[in-house]
């Protein structure tokens, strides 16, 4: 696995330009909750306990971000679990 500076120094050579930033910033949350939305509707009984597929990847995905920093992995638990919030809604209609 490589390292969080080496991950971004690689990304850090192609994502210098404002536009660019403005469209990732943006865009990438966006993508993001699509997925949530519909991984939600994937549900995984466990006994009495009803999982779904957002909640697996976010669980995934926090982990490997805590993997990689603590600090990063702290405020991508933030996000991720804001955007899982809003997403399960939308995959129960």
């Amino acid at each position: 696995m490589k390292t969080l500076q080496q991950q971004l120094g690689k990304y850090g050579l192609y994502h210098r330009s404002k536009r660019n930033v403005l469209t990732h910033f943006i865009g990438i949350p966006l993508i993001v909750f699509a997925a949530l939305c519909l991984l939600a509707r994937i549900q995984i009984p466990l006994g009495s306990v009803v999982i779904d597929g957002a909640q697996l990847f976010v669980l995934a995905s926090v982990v490997y971000y805590f993997m990689l920093s603590f600090s990063l992995g702290f405020i991508m638990a933030v996000i991720f679990t804001l955007l899982l919030v809003a997403a399960q809604p939308i995959a129960a209609m």
